[in-house]
């Protein structure tokens, strides 16, 4: 049975930051699907090639700047020259780079599922190896939820809907959290008739009342019909498309159904269980400040699966907290400045806290385009890991 020091479960983002930053240990990747991760391939990455794209397309279109430019093509075709584009960023969603670079820093990529079998060892599907660390980095997969009718109409999840090149005309996505949001104005901008349903009284229900109530503005602007404190109740099938009944007894028709409603840490079936570690309640694995496994010894883990701030830049700060102390130091996370965004026309970003919920630190937040906003107070004193 091949052996190694470290042994990573999970390809993505986090991964990347462990790989190449542990001298003298030999190091295994475990992938079952794309080296490094959904954001690449059908998350970041291909989310603002499209963005940027129908920002162009819609500038053009715009009074101020259409003298400027001759021969604007239709929205549906400025769809399919978002799509290629998008394509040619992601290079087709084709790690082979990825894995390439990977195997330049030493370690070994082995193509497969892990699951633990017992302390010091992991199954990839069907071969054994042993480990001395594990870091477990399987990411989350879309949220679901339980409406009766879904399986009967088409569904795309967000990640579906950033690799797909078929355009709809019409769509409802359920969810009004940030992925949603972004899509909605996405597919708008590109002439998709948009219902947004948002379960909660308002957009993005994370962030300040204020941003929430602009971004639900721009999104009306934009010609998204927005639903919020609304929820769709079941589901039929229409022709090739999709009959959706809301709570209200409402209705609307579309071609597609975009899922995003949340995603859940990817945590079944990694064998924990055979370490005696419990999943938290809402499916994470549990880490202490040092990104250990609690309960466990030599486990650690990074990015979405611990349902800590699922970023893309969390996970690469994780990464980097345990590359540290794989090396030997002793590295503390410290999640108070955590930015976020919602990549719109303009871009919402914040960081910290909100008023609501101030914690150790006071919020700084930006509507950043046409309006720009600060609200003062003690900046978060810097980061344990010494930035």
């Amino acid at each position: 049975m091949d052996s190694y020091d470290v042994v990573i479960v999970g390809g993505g983002a986090g991964a990347k930051l462990i790989w190449g930053s542990v001298p003298g240990r030999s190091v295994a990747v475990v992938e079952q699907s794309r080296v490094g991760g959904d954001c690449p391939f059908v998350a970041c990455v291909p989310s603002k090639a499209m963005l940027r794209t129908a920002q162009v397309w819609h500038t053009v279109g715009t009074d101020q700047w259409s003298g400027l430019f001759s021969g604007r093509v239709d929205s549906e075709r400025a769809y399919e020259e978002a799509v290629r584009r998008r394509d040619r960023i992601v290079h087709g969603r084709d790690d082979s780079l990825n894995a390439e670079g990977l195997e330049s820093t030493g370690a070994t990529l082995l193509r497969g599922e892990g699951t633990i079998v017992e302390p010091g060892v992991v199954d990839v599907s069907g071969t054994e190896i042993g480990y001395g660390e594990i870091v477990l980095n399987t990411g989350s997969v879309p949220s679901r939820p339980d409406i009766p009718g879904l399986e009967s109409v088409p569904v795309w999840t967000s990640d579906e809907a950033l690799s797909t090149s078929t355009y709809p005309s019409s769509a409802v996505i359920i969810g009004g959290g940030p992925v949603g949001c972004e899509l909605a104005f996405l597919f708008a901008t590109f002439g998709t008739a948009v219902t947004l349903v948002q379960r909660g009284a308002r957009l993005v229900p994370k962030e300040e009342p204020e941003t929430s109530s602009a971004l639900q503005n721009l999104l009306l602007t934009r010609g998204v019909d927005v639903r919020v404190n609304a929820r769709v109740v079941e589901m039929e099938s229409v022709g090739a498309g999709a009959h959706a009944t809301l709570g209200d007894a409402s209705a609307v028709d579309a071609d597609v159904v975009i899922l995003a409603a949340g995603r859940h840490p990817r945590s079944q079936g990694l064998g924990l269980d055979r370490l005696g570690v419990a999943l938290t309640a809402k499916g994470a694995v549990p880490i202490d400040e040092r990104c250990r496994v609690r309960g466990a010894d030599h486990v650690w883990a990074v990015g979405d699966v611990t349902g800590t701030a699922p970023f893309t830049h969390t996970a690469h700060y994780q990464g980097r907290v345990v590359a540290a102390n794989l090396s030997g130091r002793d590295v503390l996370t410290d999640y108070r400045a955590v930015p976020r965004a919602v990549y719109t026309d303009p871009v919402f970003v914040s960081v910290g806290h909100t008023v609501a919920s101030p914690g150790p630190s006071t919020s700084i937040r930006w509507l950043r385009g046409r309006r720009c906003r600060r609200w003062s107070g003690r900046a978060p004193k810097g980061s344990r890991t010494g930035g």
